[in-house]
């Protein structure tokens, strides 16, 4: 029996072509299913529970696609759900990689000891990190959904962009893993004020992308009639970004 079929993860969904999921690159993604946050603007939440309503998709079906497509795809994006929750992450990750795939890696920050792991072994290439609000408790709590150990969300940041690293992490992380912080702007979560805050605990940051809000997919039903910001609006906001870290673009 091959290996991906002792890797017991809930793959939920599979796209077989992705070029808005990891920029510059085509890439396949695979979505597992099960998430500690429950986001009120969520669009992926039939994703949040792990035995969610949907069919697990066998690893080798997706490893063979890929390989069919081999010199089309750059590689593969593992997202969710919250892919960290899983015990058995790294060894699918590392199943994917050798396959011959880069991976990127998407998460909400909340599990730094798998990050650590993931960056220090070298088996993600790209992380993408949800930064959802400023880092307090009240406005984080509002826009994931519940309490958020907001010291697992800084240490998560200060991993991505090698600051505050303690002694015994330098060896393991001198290639610094290339990632990028991603906000939801919603409007009755997010204002310039409070961007603002959050900027300042990401200050320095390589790349922020500002994701708008969609309400018609959104998780909580209550925010499906909240008007989503212009474009316009969202350009502003970039601008705003633009003096805290080096590279911000909008995703309307």
């Amino acid at each position: 029996m091959s290996r991906e079929n002792h890797i017991q993860l809930p793959i939920k969904g599979f796209l077989e072509l992705s070029l808005l999921d990891w920029q510059g690159k085509v890439a396949s993604v695979m979505f597992l299913g099960g998430c500690n946050f429950r986001c009120p603007y969520c669009h992926n939440g039939q994703l949040i529970q792990p035995a969610a309503p949907l069919p697990d998709i066998p690893l080798g079906h997706i490893l063979e696609h890929t390989e069919k497509h081999r010199g089309w795809i750059d590689g593969v994006v593992i997202t969710g759900g919250e892919p960290t929750i899983h015990a058995g992450l790294p060894e699918l990750i590392q199943t994917v990689k050798q396959a011959g795939w880069g991976v990127k890696l998407d998460t909400n920050g909340s599990n730094p000891d798998m990050l650590e792991k993931l960056i220090s072994g070298g088996w993600v290439d790209y992380v993408a990190m949800d930064v959802k609000a400023p880092l307090n408790d009240i406005d984080y709590a509002r826009a994931a959904g519940g309490i958020v150990n907001l010291e697992y969300i800084r240490r998560s940041i200060d991993l991505l962009m090698q600051k505050n690293i303690v002694p015994r992490l330098i060896g393991g992380l001198q290639n610094m893993v290339e990632y990028e912080f991603r906000t939801t702007v919603c409007p009755n979560l997010l204002d310039e004020r409070k961007l603002v805050s959050l900027l300042e605990s990401i200050q320095g940051a390589r790349r922020l992308f500002l994701q708008n809000f969609h309400p018609a997919q959104a998780q909580d039903p209550g925010f499906r009639q909240i008007q989503a910001f212009t474009r316009e609006q969202l350009e502003k906001f970039a601008g705003i970004a633009s003096g805290y870290v080096q590279y911000c673009n909008v995703k309307a």
